[in-house]
């Protein structure tokens, strides 16, 4: 009735405490949402951006290639010869996805102290096809036949093995029975590379070669950037000719690895749309309230413009405690909202820190919405003709 104009409302109609509340209940959650969608959208970007220690661009995966048993090798073999392949390596897990961890132990530690390290296992191509760099020592090689008892370790097993020149040193592979445990040689330290995702904390990591004869289930293939579709197409016929009529199933490397954070990605698209539809339904209850005050002091305003009170002073006068409610929506969003969002991001190894600016944009954008939605009721009101509103009732 009031947005129509057809009602005379009472001062004493409703409460100025609920109506008030409301508002401010509104513009709280509003807030929220706004604070939220700006923290998991920074998280989203610094994970997307973030240097993983590997280059997972131009890479092809084909997938279960462990079926084609004993004529994986000429598989790769060919693969290489064909134009716009650069690299091509097996391995047993892809980046990103769960490793298997053993206990290991130094052999110069006299057998006492045991680590637990992840396990990967690979051919002679990996590193090179992934770019991943070696801090010290080498990667393996076919030059040395020794390598099939190496083994290669990152930083961070280094660190927790507690040895600063690990070139050279014994790693035991402890087993559930003395006679089963493997030894050994460290023959290169990898930096530190995020093998798994960002949720977890880089751990200690210990890549083999395959056991003879044993092969994994993924071909990594890192091809040129021109020309991608046939030389896709170039993989597939080079499945065909090694499996016959089995599938080909492939994937793009950086795709699939952007799938660990599809949670994240779906609830920023969700946090953007609740945070409009709250600031809408805030905003309708905004501009009601805005009408019903402004009626409300008809009176008021045209008293006001008759002892010379300007335009501006007026809209300012109207406007101030809806201002006011709005402050008062922030300085309640925000601990609920850093308190949420620091949860949240708690789900992350690697993670951004909540800035002061979230808080600050959040509190702009409210109280810029806000006066938007309020402004066209108060210069309304504020240009109206003075001996109108003294008619006024």
């Amino acid at each position: 009735a009031v947005l129509k104009g057809t009602g005379k409302v009472g001062p004493n109609r409703r409460s100025p405490l609920l109506r008030s509340g409301l508002v401010i209940a509104q513009f709280t959650i509003s807030i929220i949402l706004f604070i939220g969608t700006f923290v998991v959208r920074d998280q989203l970007h610094f994970i997307q951006t973030k240097k993983l220690g590997f280059n997972k661009e131009q890479v092809v995966v084909v997938e279960k290639t462990d079926d084609l048993f004993g004529r994986i090798v000429p598989f790769m073999d060919e693969l290489r010869q064909k134009p716009h392949i650069i690299q091509v390596s097996n391995s047993s897990n892809l980046l990103g996805q769960n490793f298997g961890s053993s206990v290991h132990r130094m052999a110069e530690a006299g057998g006492e102290e045991t680590h637990l390290l992840w396990n990967l296992r690979t051919d002679y191509d990996f590193a090179a096809t992934y770019e991943i760099e070696i801090a010290a020592g080498r990667y393996f090689s076919r030059d040395w036949s020794t390598d099939s008892t190496a083994v290669v370790i990152n930083e961070t097993a280094a660190r927790a093995l507690g040895i600063s020149d690990p070139i050279g040193k014994t790693l035991i592979n402890v087993g559930p029975r003395p006679d089963l445990s493997q030894s050994y040689t460290i023959i290169g330290v990898a930096r530190d590379f995020h093998f798994e995702s960002l949720y977890q904390q880089i751990r200690p990591l210990a890549i083999k070669l395959f056991n003879r004869n044993n092969r994994g289930r993924f071909v990594s293939v890192r091809i040129a950037s021109e020309d991608i579709a046939n030389t896709v197409s170039t993989i597939e016929a080079t499945w065909h000719k090694f499996a016959g009529n089995q599938a080909f199933e492939y994937v793009f490397f950086d795709q699939e690895f952007g799938k660990l954070y599809e949670a994240e990605q779906r609830t920023a698209k969700i946090l953007t749309i609740f945070s409009g539809l709250a600031i809408f339904i805030a905003c309708l209850g905004l501009l009601g309230l805005a009408s019903f005050t402004t009626e409300q002091r008809t009176k008021e305003i045209g008293i006001r413009k008759t002892l010379g009170a300007s335009v501006s002073s007026v809209v300012v006068l109207l406007s101030r405690e809806f201002t006011k409610w709005v402050l008062l929506a922030n300085i309640v969003a925000w601990p609920v909202a850093y308190f949420a969002m620091s949860n949240w991001l708690q789900n992350f190894a690697y993670r951004v820190n909540i800035e002061a600016w979230i808080f600050l944009t959040a509190a702009a954008a409210a109280l810029a919405i806000a006066l938007l939605t309020v402004s066209y009721q108060t210069i309304r009101a504020a240009l109206s003709n003075p001996v109108e509103a003294l008619r006024y009732e």
